[in-house]
């Protein structure tokens, strides 16, 4: 593998068992911020956007929970392939609120697929909820 030369990095790889050390690193750091949430929410998030084939080992929930002027920047149109990845999508920000009731981006998640699914009732339920729980939220 050899070693990285990025003068903007501060992460320098030499050997492929530092770099599984590397990527262990990241997965335990995702798990203490996230705890169980964060590969649910990135499935459920790459699968509302599946016209777009967004990264599936980017992590979107990071991104999303730590760079509010990323969602300004980026042009999420929230565009699946069809309604069975709306459905899935729906089912895994589900389990997110399962473990973790209050995830205000998983609400509002749940929410737009709603929308996507024609069930703008319950859609605006969820996106009252997220207001509820945090009212600078919108």
């Amino acid at each position: 593998m050899g070693n990285i030369n990025n003068r903007n990095s501060s992460l320098k790889i030499i050997g492929s068992t530092n770099l599984v050390r590397a990527i262990n690193s990241i997965a335990i750091t995702n798990k203490i911020l996230f705890g169980n949430i964060f590969d649910l929410f990135n499935k459920a998030f790459c699968k509302m956007n599946s016209k777009f084939n967004l990264n599936v080992d980017k992590n979107y929930l990071l991104i999303l929970e730590t760079n509010p002027s990323h969602r300004k920047t980026s042009k999420y149109y929230f565009e699946a392939n069809d309604k069975e990845n709306y459905n899935e999508a729906l089912e895994l920000f589900l389990k997110v609120l399962e473990l973790n009731p209050s995830h205000k981006i998983s609400i509002e998640m749940v929410g737009i697929c709603l929308i996507k699914l024609g069930n703008y009732i319950e859609a605006n339920n969820y996106f009252s909820r997220a207001i509820e729980i945090d009212p600078e939220y919108i």
